[in-house]
C-alpha cells in the first residue's frame, strides 16, 4: 500500500531537482544541470526509492526514462 509521504518523497528528491536542473540546462549550465540532477539521482538510489519503482504510476516512470540523463547514455 502506497502512502502520501512516499509519493511525496519521491517528488520531492526525483521531480523538483529535475525540474530545476532542466532550467540550469536551458540556462546554458548543462553541465551543472546533469550534475544536479545525478547528485539527486545517486541520492535516490541510496535512500531506495528505486526499490519500489514497480509501484510508481507509468507517468512517472516515463519521466525517468525520459530524464536528463538518458541524453549522457544516447
Amino acid at each position: 500500500m502506497r502512502s502520501d509521504g512516499f509519493g511525496r518523497l519521491v517528488g520531492n528528491v526525483i521531480f523538483v531537482p529535475a525540474g530545476i536542473a532542466y532550467v540550469w540546462e536551458t540556462a546554458g549550465w548543462v553541465q551543472a544541470g546533469l550534475g544536479l540532477y545525478l547528485f539527486f539521482i545517486v541520492g535516490a538510489f541510496l535512500t531506495g526509492i528505486f526499490k519500489r519503482i514497480r509501484e510508481w504510476p507509468i507517468i512517472s516512470k516515463i519521466a525517468l526514462a525520459a530524464s536528463s540523463l538518458s541524453g549522457l547514455i544516447g
